[in-house]
């Protein structure tokens, strides 16, 4: 008899929640290597885990594809802006950094040289409506929407900063039901041991806890190479 305990992630979580179920039903179990509250209460934690890093993955990822739109959008007044100073400081180009814009100089000078990743487009919306405001009246920027500018700007940093935030959520509860994770699999490795060893288990029965049976080796053959196989002793 042949026990395997899949490798996949979701087939995992998939045979440790049949496991759960088959406790629950269960009133007297036929193990006594692993306490079934303690179980219980470490899958109830680990779906809590699993839920909240899904939940901020998600937002994470919505902040990101939202706050990239919106940096697209603003872009096109930021080049606007660029080829305006580009002009009107045609051979003073060095003027050009006031508002944030990192200018090549020497041989091929006059060259606005960015990075365009979204902290540095950020950074340099920020520099340019600092630089605005600072100016007041004499802005010479004046004709451009710099309210509007502003707002998106805000809107931005504000989807920036969400992204940030649930990125790291995402990170700290991927590490914890990870750790979980390895923790249920070891409890049910030791479940499945004791079932298998019962001789009043046939393989109907261990089955009704989750697990895989296969009657011989060669029966897991056409099974994923990678899973574990648990051998009978």
């Amino acid at each position: 008899m042949y026990l395997h305990i899949p490798t996949g992630k979701q087939d995992r979580v998939l045979m440790l929640r049949a496991l759960s179920l088959a406790i629950s039903k269960s009133e007297n179990q036929p193990f006594d290597v692993v306490n079934p509250t303690e179980y219980q209460e470490t899958l109830l934690v680990f779906e809590e885990k699993l839920a909240a890093y899904g939940v901020a993955k998600k937002t994470s990822e919505k902040n990101r594809q939202s706050r990239d739109l919106s940096i697209k959008d603003l872009e096109t007044s930021a080049i606007k802006i660029a080829q305006y100073l580009k002009v009107k400081f045609s051979g003073n180009e060095k003027t050009i950094a006031e508002w944030g814009f990192p200018v090549l100089l020497g041989k091929r000078g006059g060259r606005i040289l960015r990075k365009y990743n979204a902290e540095n487009n950020i950074s340099l919306y920020q520099q340019i409506l600092a630089k605005h405001i600072a100016d007041g009246e004499n802005s010479i920027l004046s004709s451009y929407n710099m309210t509007a500018f502003e707002t998106k700007l805000n809107s931005i940093v504000e989807m920036h900063t969400s992204y940030k935030e649930n990125r790291t959520l995402a990170r700290i509860y991927s590490k914890q039901h990870h750790s979980l994770l390895k923790e249920l699999l070891i409890m049910a490795r030791k479940i499945a041991r004791n079932l298998r060893m019962r001789e009043d288990m046939e393989p109907k029965d261990i089955e009704t806890f989750g697990f895989t049976v296969f009657e011989s080796y060669a029966s897991t053959t056409e099974q994923d190479p990678d899973e574990e196989v648990d051998q009978a002793s």
